[in-house]
């Protein structure tokens, strides 16, 4: 027997002493950003010299864990601990075309890059990294298949 389904509590309506912007939920991002992952462990990379045989870009893609909330003595050890703001979200650290490699940022809605983030993108171009920004989980594929000279349907 199913357990009864919780009620969910009415929010307050917005008044203007509580119209303060605030964050926009992360929701959307994470959703796409494991979709990306997901989908990465089932597609093959072509056969390269400096890929194992193989190899699928799940192997090799791997995300960043420098957003979210935390609490102030969380974030401090990460902070020592050597996370950065405005690292992007997805690296993929196979060269080509000239490149390192390639960095992917997941955004959502109507988010943009950050000052950070963009300070990060500007300092990984001039380090010979390719910088893309996905807004959907399909956009960050295609730039990853892309890069990696994948054939899409």
């Amino acid at each position: 027997m199913r357990a009864p389904a919780r009620k969910r509590r009415a929010s307050a309506p917005r008044t203007a002493a509580s119209a303060a912007p605030r964050k926009k939920p992360r929701k959307g991002e994470e959703t796409a950003q494991k979709a990306v992952i997901s989908w990465a462990k089932w597609i093959p990379i072509p056969v390269a010299p400096d890929i194992e045989a193989g190899a699928r870009v799940g192997d090799y893609l791997f995300a960043i864990p420098n957003g979210g909330s935390r609490d102030v003595r969380e974030a401090a050890n990460l902070k020592a601990s050597g996370v950065k703001a405005g690292v992007w979200d997805l690296q993929l650290p196979i060269a080509r075309h000239g490149f390192h490699g390639l960095w992917v940022e997941m955004k959502h809605g109507d988010n943009d890059l950050t000052d950070k983030q963009i300070e990060w993108r500007d300092r990984m171009l001039l380090a010979g990294w390719k910088m893309r920004v996905a807004w959907t989980a399909y956009e960050a594929e295609r730039a990853i298949a892309d890069y990696l000279g994948i054939k899409m349907l």
